[in-house]
């Protein structure tokens, strides 16, 4: 359980750093439970109809795939609430797609521009936190448009990408950080996304507030070991 060691020894709270990530292939971080998605983003030709999806838990990486997908087509990544801001492009990059299950004019945009796609007029990338299943969408024939989309399904992450997440993480707050810690800190927290996400910013948030290195003890009380 993470305690409230992030306010420092004065009792003020330090913003973590801002982080630098960068938009372009390499900063994709490649594992068994992802790698379906980056191939998925890789060859919008071979997309039914035009349109793909990705699936996967919070902060597991889609908004990051979607905006590296933006950038080598030179695209905006909007989120389905943004789809107002869609315009006569080639291809778009449509995050959140779970937004819109209480937004039933979203759901008639995002339906035209999938029709668009089927049409051959455009690609559309989209993500969504949830599966499509399970999605209660007003507009019937929208789900099974989105259900006919190639779909990647990110999975739970393994030890060795919740490490590789966790390197990232303090790569792009600018903050290096051993191996033993990161490898400490992996086996100590829930094996999630979120988790890896929540334990860098609290970690390199308590770093900072105490000018003190990432280390083992500084990581147990943080994580109140």
């Amino acid at each position: 359980m993470i305690d409230q060691s992030s306010y420092g020894r004065s009792g003020q709270f330090s913003l973590p750093l801002a982080t630098l990530s960068v938009y372009d292939p390499d900063s994709l971080v490649l594992g068994s439970s992802n790698h379906l998605a980056l191939k998925l983003i890789e060859r919008p030709d071979h997309w039914h109809n035009g349109c793909a999806l990705i699936v996967g838990d919070e902060a597991s990486g889609k908004s990051h795939m979607l905006e590296v997908f933006a950038w080598k087509h030179q695209i905006v990544r909007l989120r389905a609430d943004q789809l107002y801001l869609a315009y006569s492009a080639p291809t778009l990059a449509v995050d959140d797609i779970q937004l819109l299950v209480d937004n039933p004019e979203g759901q008639k945009v995002l339906f035209h521009l999938i029709n668009r796609a089927v049409l051959g007029e455009l690609n559309i990338l989209m993500a969504s936190r949830r599966p499509v299943g399970i999605l209660d969408l007003e507009v019937q024939d929208l789900a099974s448009r989105l259900a006919a989309a190639s779909t990647a399904i990110i999975g739970p992450p393994d030890e060795t990408l919740l490490a590789q997440l966790l390197t990232k993480h303090f790569a792009d707050a600018q903050v290096e950080v051993k191996p033993a810690v990161i490898d400490f800190i992996v086996s100590r927290i829930e094996r999630s996304y979120v988790a890896v996400s929540r334990a860098a910013a609290v970690v390199n948030s308590l770093a900072l507030a105490e000018k003190r290195a990432i280390t083992v003890p500084l990581v147990k009380e943080v994580l109140a070991l």
